[in-house]
């Protein structure tokens, strides 16, 4: 295969082998390695001269880097940038320049080569002609012309989206610029500032033609006083941006603001540079807030591109304008939007979010999934002869069902599905049903007989299922003379009250004097019992024998996990249908005696781990999934 002998040629041939090895492996494309690509691609290609060193050194004033050969005779090469450059885009452009020289000068100069940031008009033709071929290689390397071309297709040039495009390749703002500037039909220049004065310009080729141009070299040209550049400032940047990408800028509850507040408080901020002003904020009196926080620790704002000067009472009154004008432009924006989504949902369009069990979008709108669809209309069916979502839920859960995020399917979750009006065709803005474009999966009749069921008393449900429901101390609960206190229910009306009654009371068998309750209503004396099991769960010694016996066993279940289920027993135990919350009892407690002083407790400290093996089973097939 023959070798390219053109800096561009260069480019493309490295852009296709690693567009072919990122396409295989699933690699981003952006931005590209260079100190890999150099040693790996040379090895395979130059066996006898690779790249076996890349990296920094402290280089002298003025070397931005080097292309150098070892020196022992082995033909192994090096490039080096210069360890003062800060600026990572910058040292990544000088990394792929010195690549470039590999590629195309190493034959021309066997000792090397060393680029400095001379200026350009000192450089004799041929240092300009070697200079020029590494920076185009360079720069089609890092910033390929089709992925450039279609990252700026559409879109209105400013700092923001060269700021991006930087990120993007990792090169430096000043490169993606001149980028740009190749390619534009644009007629744009940039001027790079220095002591005051005009250092360098570069036109675009259509202001070229136009007769545009500064003759920076020649001619001694002083920056415009109201210029960034001009102001002579000495700044450090702490790190690369506070950014709050997707984060609205009529809130100060964004985490990059958070961040920078933080560092200004701890005294580590002396300037805050912007874009523009609104970048900041878009609220007048959050602005506000923010000048107090930079007024207190003596921190200086600055806006980039627009000139006005805070310690006047003219400057304020002009910063005041703008920032309501900001906030004006912020609220105009939300009302349109806001427009926007409630004509479109008054037209029955799909407006995104979570895309809901039994459909699937295509092009933008919903299309029924004709598998998921028929679970839906399962679900509203057997509501309707068990009626009751929590024995639903449960009995879901025991089949494995569920959601489309693929996790285990939770009673609150049921509610949401089957009073959810987009199964009728319909969507929803603001409480109001309008037609919708997609097909319905639930039929009249079905959706309104479910509906008759939620509209009952949801105490009256909740009595239906707890009927169902094993009662949580059954077995285990006696009276202080040992007689065993069972589970007994009456009705009022439509509501169920639930009991433990002493045998003695049931039987009429006489107990003597009376001093326990023989009668305890049910949900009390069982708050009373799991209270009583979770202060004990968390005492030292529990935890210590719980981590030991676990340790013996060997079964699988991490110390880390036993403690966060000792100490998260709350949540995982809401988590739990009451069948098995009456499980864990049984293997918790071996006792309950009712006493006139209280409960005794008697716990089975050697089922506590069979205990958090149960309780943490959920969350482990959760997690197998």
């Amino acid at each position: 295969m023959s070798l390219p002998a053109a800096p561009k040629g260069w480019a493309i041939r490295l852009t296709q082998i690693l567009s072919a090895i990122q396409n295989t492996h699933g690699l981003p494309r952006f931005p590209i390695d260079v100190a890999a690509l150099a040693q790996n691609f040379s090895r395979q290609v130059f066996p006898d001269a690779p790249i076996t060193m890349v990296g920094g050194l402290n280089l002298s004033k003025g070397v931005e880097g080097m292309l150098m050969p070892r020196g022992d005779g082995s033909g192994e090469w090096g490039i080096i940038y210069n360890e003062s450059i800060h600026s990572a885009g910058r040292r990544n452009f000088t990394l792929a320049h010195e690549l470039g020289h590999y590629l195309l000068h190493r034959h021309v100069h066997p000792a090397g080569i060393k680029c400095t940031n001379r200026n350009m008009a000192d450089w004799d033709e041929s240092v300009t002609k070697i200079e020029g071929e590494a920076n185009t290689f360079a720069s089609y390397l890092l910033m390929p012309l089709d992925d450039f071309r279609a990252q700026i297709k559409g879109r209105s040039i400013d700092i923001d989206v060269m700021t991006a495009l930087a990120d993007r390749y990792a090169v430096s703002l000043t490169a993606a610029i001149l980028k740009w500037m190749t390619i534009t039909d644009k007629r744009a220049m940039i001027v790079v500032g220095k002591e005051g004065f005009i250092d360098w310009a570069w036109s675009s080729e259509p202001l070229l033609k136009s007769g545009v141009f500064y003759r920076a070299r020649q001619v001694v040209t002083e920056l415009p006083p109201a210029s960034l550049a001009a102001q002579e400032v000495d700044w450090v940047a702490t790190r690369e941006r506070y950014d709050d990408g997707g984060f609205s800028g009529g809130t100060l509850d964004r985490p990059g603001l958070k961040q920078l507040l933080a560092d200004i408080d701890d005294g580590l901020i002396d300037v805050v540079v912007v874009y523009k002003i609104d970048r900041l904020s878009r609220s007048l009196m959050d602005f506000s807030k923010l000048v107090e926080v930079f007024d207190r620790n003596g921190v200086t704002f600055v806006s980039v591109t627009q000139s006005f000067n805070t310690t006047t009472s003219m400057g304020r009154l002009t910063l005041n304008i703008l920032l309501s004008f900001a906030q004006f432009e912020r609220e105009v924006i939300g009302e349109r939007i806001r427009d926007k989504v409630a004509a479109s949902r008054k037209r029955g369009i799909w407006m995104g979010g979570y895309v809901p069990l039994g459909y699937d979008v295509q092009d933008r709108k919903l299309v029924m999934n004709d598998a998921e669809a028929a679970s839906v209309r399962a679900i509203f069916a057997r509501f309707i002869e068990l009626g009751s979502a929590t024995v639903l839920a449960r009995e879901l859960r025991s089949d494995g069902f569920r959601n489309k995020k693929g996790t285990l399917i939770d009673k609150g979750y049921l509610y949401r599905v089957l009073n959810n009006r987009v199964y009728r065709g319909e969507a929803m803005h603001k409480g109001k049903a309008y037609p919708g474009e997609h097909e319905a999966i639930i039929e009249e009749d079905l959706w309104n007989r479910a509906h008759a069921i939620l509209q009952e008393s949801p105490r009256k449900r909740a009595n239906n299922s707890r009927a169902q429901t094993p009662a949580l101390l059954k077995g285990l609960i006696f009276s202080d003379t040992g007689a065993a206190m069972t589970p007994t229910s009456t009705k009022k009306g439509a509501k169920l009250y639930r009991y433990y009654v002493s045998m003695d009371v049931i039987r009429n068998r006489e107990t003597g004097e009376e001093t326990a309750p023989l009668r305890l209503a049910a949900g009390m004396v069982e708050d009373a019992v799991v209270t009583e099991v979770r202060r004990i769960l968390q005492t030292p010694d529990v935890v210590t024998q719980v981590l030991a016996s676990l340790k013996r066993e060997q079964g699988g279940t991490s110390e880390a996990d036993a403690i966060a289920a000792l100490h998260d027993f709350d949540e995982l135990w809401g988590q739990l249908f009451p069948a098995e919350q009456a499980r864990i009892i049984q293997l918790l407690v071996r006792r309950v005696t009712v006493t006139a002083a209280g409960l005794e407790v008697d716990i089975r400290r050697e089922g506590v781990s069979s205990m958090i093996r149960e309780m943490l089973a959920p969350r482990k097939m959760e997690a197998a999934e």
